[in-house]
């Protein structure tokens, strides 16, 4: 079979997203999306493309275990499931917002019965904040994958597990070439920090306005640029003042424009001005990047006015490494942009968190660490009881994000989760991007059950 003739079925109950993830997959809105249920019967198929995978994608309609016999609800239902039986792989789907119900258990066990690959995808995870009921992950399929069909959240983590089933995916046609997926990068920074500056010597031209009156940036620019043979997309945004200080209307609107662009950023470049001394406002621009769980590399600009450069390296490492434990091993990087010195710095630096955000640690690899992890250094007696880490799984990228079965995940203390984070940056090498790490209540959820 053809890689392009690879066939995935969407299934689910109705009103999960269905029709959503599958316009999302085909690049255009084919399908009908309404809140209310039922709004696709027949299912269709399209050409589907998604990183550079090629396929055919099903869209189905609800399967309603409730219909009555011969009615049209039952009829759809049937018409599904001969969908699903013609399919290579089935995209189960699930809505995030309502937890685990009913008839998301009876379709997983008539899923399990198809002998089909099936890839559990929990919807509607649209708030970052947000973690989906740990029940989804004791379904036991291949994986489960929190994503928001209607914003495009957990595309990457989704791919990565296609790819696997996917004949030929990893061939050099049907991997996507460096360029084909831009690397977004906004700069951010106080007033006057030399964004616009930066921009432009890695442009190789005057394509800013620059001059020493701080605010001339008032929109989020974005650049799209190639290097090294690789696609980029360089975003300049307006200079983030104290709240207290951000007055007039246009600036307000600038402020909000720029912290816009944080939510789409892959690498924020957060710039200081050396000769001003790392603020308060500088590590607070920072850790607003980081909570936002981008990639984050700290430019210190104007280098070539610093005399005493090995006590201010010093002097700098020690309050970052104070101030954003959070942020271990966060990379610094010295340049001045005005004198175009260090800019190979800033593409290492640039591609080097942007490998770590994207990692994907195996599930046995990880496991493998935990358990040495905690024979090295146990976690603590709680009520006279011994916690235990039962087991680890990665559940998506951009940023690294973690769930962790526990006997007793209350109780666990925000240090030992600290040290497990450090630790883990350590072993799989995710300097400078945020860990998410969770805690659940249970036993391993891919044990087998009698």
């Amino acid at each position: 079979m053809s890689k392009t003739q690879f066939r995935i079925a969407i299934a689910g109950r109705p009103n999960v997203g269905k029709s959503t993830l599958f316009n999302r997959l085909v690049g255009r809105k084919l399908a009908i999306v309404h809140n209310t249920p039922g709004v696709t019967r027949d299912w269709q198929e399209a050409r589907g493309e998604l990183f550079g995978l090629n396929f055919n994608i099903i869209d189905t309609a609800g399967l309603d275990d409730h219909a009555p016999r011969g009615d049209l609800g039952q009829r759809m239902t049937a018409h599904s499931w001969q969908a699903i039986t013609m399919a290579d792989l089935v995209l189960f789907v699930v809505d995030g917002t309502t937890g685990v119900v009913a008839e998301d258990l009876k379709i997983a066990q008539a899923l399990r019965k198809s002998g089909k690959p099936i890839l559990l995808l929990i919807n509607k995870c649209d708030r970052k904040d947000s973690e989906p009921s740990a029940e989804f992950y004791r379904f036991g399929f291949a994986a489960t994958i929190p994503i928001s069909a209607a914003h495009g959240e957990g595309m990457d983590a989704l791919a990565e597990y296609m790819r696997e089933y996917i004949p030929g995916a990893d061939s050099e046609e049907n991997t996507p070439a460096p360029g084909e997926r831009p690397i977004k990068i906004v700069v951010v920074g106080k007033p006057n920090a030399g964004k616009s500056t930066l921009i432009n010597r890695i442009l190789g031209q005057e394509r800013l306005l620059t001059g020493p009156e701080a605010g001339i940036t008032r929109d989020a620019i974005a650049i799209p640029f190639s290097s090294r043979g690789r696609d980029y997309e360089l975003v300049d945004t307006a200079g983030l003042r104290k709240k207290a200080k951000v007055q007039e209307t246009l600036e307000q609107m600038a402020t909000g424009d720029t912290i816009q662009a944080l939510n789409f950023a892959d690498v924020v470049l957060v710039m200081l001005d050396v000769s001003q001394g790392v603020t308060h406002q500088d590590l607070t621009i920072a850790a607003l990047a980081a909570n936002e769980g981008r990639a984050v590399v700290l430019v210190i600009n104007k280098w070539d006015l610093t005399v005493t450069k090995q006590e201010t390296k010093k002097s700098i490492v020690q309050i970052v490494e104070k101030s954003m434990p959070q942020m271990k091993g966060l990379p610094v990087i010295y340049i001045s942009a005005k004198e175009n010195s260090g800019m190979d710095s800033v593409f290492k630096a640039i591609n080097s968190v942007y490998t770590a955000w994207n990692k994907r640690i195996s599930t046995g690899k990880l496991n493998n660490w935990l358990r040495k992890t905690v024979e090295s250094y146990p976690p603590p007696m709680v009520n006279r009881r011994r916690l235990k880490l039962r087991y680890a799984t990665q559940i998506k990228t951009r940023p690294p994000t973690i769930v962790m079965f526990v006997n007793d995940s209350y109780n666990m203390p925000q240090t030992y989760e600290k040290y497990l984070v450090n630790r883990m940056r350590d072993e799989f090498g995710l300097a400078g991007v945020p860990i998410r790490l969770y805690l659940r209540q249970g036993e391993n959820p891919y044990d087998e059950k009698d």
